[in-house]
């Protein structure tokens, strides 16, 4: 027989004020029904240039930004450069990294990190305007070149190597191994993700709408590659798993694309979007990525800050369980 339990007159009293108190303090927004929303700040490591502006500028956000975890797509690149301080290269980008952050792997095909690991470099195609090819593929002769062609013109066995090669680097240079990749361009095209997943990685964040930079790059091939490559990419697009015939690969999507293509009302805008999403089944948590250019933070990362800033200031308002996370703290 069940017992019943009676609760004394003070009880009864007491518990609907207790009640109340987590309603009206919004508490009630992070007890178990309620799922949260995790967003995710992520930096693009171009392989390009290490400049002492960008990195002072990344240092100062990590400060007005102390509790924010950054998940970092290092680029092996930065050490196959002809002439580079391999001690310089590491202490630069040591230097912004903290405690919470995720180290993930990004790769653009550059010419110098495609040889050392023992391919074949291919100039074509590229995404760039083609009145630059020929110009560009003359500058291969005196400087780094292949960031504008695609990781996915490269085979499954290519792709291998040039994971393997970029992995290497970077233990050898004291970097925890990654789990989780952005392709340079958001090309992870079928082989790119099967390379990923025969090479033990968990997550690729490549999937982006070509809606965020369409007018931007109209005259380049990545708004036409990423229509095709990701049809279904959408600003509230959320994470699910790709099959690839070995393990599958969890797709984080970049439905917040990168501030060199959003200014901070354009993220707020998406943060807005996937709250509204949230607020139909707040039962189900809800995946928000934004990101920067190590290369270009002079010029853009104000805009993340901004944004971090309104974004806190309104889940805030609106009593929004906001998290901010990488995809391993997930």
């Amino acid at each position: 027989m069940k017992q019943l339990i009676c609760l004394k007159p003070s009880y009864l009293y007491v518990f609907p004020l207790v009640v109340l108190f987590y309603f009206f303090t919004g508490i009630a927004n992070a007890l178990p029904n309620d799922a949260k929303i995790y967003l995710t700040i992520s930096v693009d490591w171009e392989g390009r240039d290490l400049d002492p502006i960008n990195i002072d500028l990344m240092n100062k956000f990590r400060d007005q930004h102390p509790e924010l975890p950054l998940l970092h797509f290092l680029n092996a690149a930065y050490f196959t450069k002809e002439g580079i301080d391999k001690f310089e290269v590491r202490k630069k980008i040591r230097s912004v990294l903290r405690e919470q952050d995720e180290l993930g792997l990004h790769i653009h095909a550059w010419k110098s990190l495609v040889e050392a690991s023992g391919v074949n470099y291919r100039h074509l195609p590229k995404w760039t305007p083609k009145k630059y090819h020929q110009r560009q593929i003359e500058a291969c002769a005196f400087k780094d070149c292949g960031h504008e062609v695609p990781i996915s013109s490269y085979s499954f066995a290519e792709l291998v190597k040039i994971i393997e090669t970029s992995m290497g680097i970077l233990s050898a240079q004291g970097f925890p191994k990654p789990v989780s990749f952005r392709a340079g361009g958001w090309m992870a095209s079928s082989n790119v993700l099967q390379a990923l997943a025969h090479q033990g990685f968990l997550y690729d964040s490549s999937e982006v709408s070509y809606t965020h930079f369409k007018e931007r790059l109209k005259d380049y091939a990545i708004p036409q590659w990423t229509a095709q490559l990701w049809p279904n990419a959408s600003a509230v697009s959320q994470p699910y798993a790709i099959e690839t015939g070995y393990t599958d690969v969890t797709e984080m999507p970049d439905n917040g694309c990168l501030a060199d293509y959003m200014s901070a009302d354009d993220m707020l805008k998406v943060f807005r979007e996937n709250v509204r999403v949230w607020q139909l089944n707040p039962s189900k948590p809800i995946y928000i990525h934004f990101g920067f250019h190590q290369e270009t933070a002079k010029k853009y990362l104000h805009r993340v800050h901004q944004a971090i800033n309104e974004i806190k200031l309104v889940a805030k308002k609106q009593l929004i369980p906001l998290e901010f996370v990488t995809f391993s703290m997930q």
